[in-house]
């Protein structure tokens, strides 16, 4: 590796059934079918469009994708929108004994990849 190559950052990324995910409140999943989460986003800083790259990894193993954030991070709300994902309710971090605010996550869903339409469905025939 050059002096050019660096770590820009890193994310955990699991697929099949993720115990934090069993149970959300005030919403619900989009679907229930096998999904991939992704866990842990942090990046240098210096680095823009880390999420979409993690995202784009992540879909070509599995379209269907979970991701959640802290209630007070905006910037990560805005960015995992910007990726494709839809809000679908709220869990509480289950590492936290008590829930209280700060144990508050957002999560959210992606159903990615959509298998092209045939043109022919997309026009009206003649």
């Amino acid at each position: 590796m050059g002096e050019e190559c660096r770590i820009c950052g890193v994310f955990a990324f699991l697929i099949g059934p993720d115990e934090t995910y069993a149970r959300i409140e005030q919403g619900k999943w989009l679907s229930e079918s096998e999904y991939g989460t992704i866990h842990r986003v942090a990046g240098n800083g210096m680095t823009h469009g880390l999420l979409q790259r993690i995202v784009t990894y992540c879909e070509k193993k599995i379209p269907h994708l979970r991701i959640d954030t802290h209630q007070d991070n905006q910037i990560m709300q805005h960015v995992i929108l910007k990726c494709g994902f839809c809000r679908c309710g709220l869990r509480h971090n289950s590492y936290i004994a008590t829930y209280t605010i700060d144990s508050i996550r957002l999560v959210y869903q992606a159903i990615l990849h959509v298998f092209p339409v045939p043109e022919y469905f997309l026009y009206p025939h003649t």
